[in-house]
C-alpha cells in the first residue's frame, strides 16, 4: 500500500477541514492509481499556521469533482475523520516532512518517507 498526502487550506476552500463530514478529498492531481491505497488529510490553519490531522482513509473510488471546483473527487470507506483533529505542527518529524512536500504546495503528493507514514500511523491509531 502506498500513502498519500493532501493538504486543506480553509481559506482557499472556504470552509474548515471540521466540516469535512466524509471520507473524501478533492484534487486537480490525476487519481486512477489511487485506487486501494491510504490518503491523509492535513489541514494548516490561522497565522501562524497551526497544522493537523484531521483524517485518513482507503481509496475505494474516484470520479469526477462537480461541487468543488476541482477535477476529481477521491473517495473511502475503511477510514477516520478524526474528532478532535490530531496536532502535528510541533511533532519533531513535522518540519522535514512539510518541507519534503514543497510545503504543500503540489496538492495530493506521494509520502516516501517509510518513518513519516510510521508517525501518522502511530498518532492516529490506525
Amino acid at each position: 500500500m502506498r500513502h498519500f498526502v493532501v493538504y486543506h487550506n480553509p481559506e482557499k476552500m472556504g470552509y474548515s477541514a471540521e466540516e469535512v463530514t466524509e471520507l473524501c478529498v478533492v484534487t486537480n492531481k490525476a487519481v486512477d492509481n489511487l485506487i486501494g491505497h491510504r490518503v491523509w488529510l492535513i489541514q494548516g490553519k490561522g497565522t501562524p499556521r497551526k497544522y493537523t490531522l484531521r483524517g485518513t482513509f482507503i481509496v475505494d473510488s474516484v470520479g469526477a469533482d462537480t461541487e468543488d471546483g476541482f477535477r476529481h473527487i477521491v473517495r473511502g470507506r475503511d477510514g477516520k475523520l478524526f474528532r478532535p483533529e490530531i496536532a502535528i505542527g510541533s511533532l519533531p518529524w513535522f518540519k522535514t516532512f512539510k518541507a519534503s512536500q514543497g510545503n504543500f504546495a503540489f496538492g495530493l503528493q506521494h509520502i516516501g518517507d517509510k518513518a513519516v507514514v510510521y508517525e501518522l500511523k502511530r498518532i492516529s491509531g490506525v
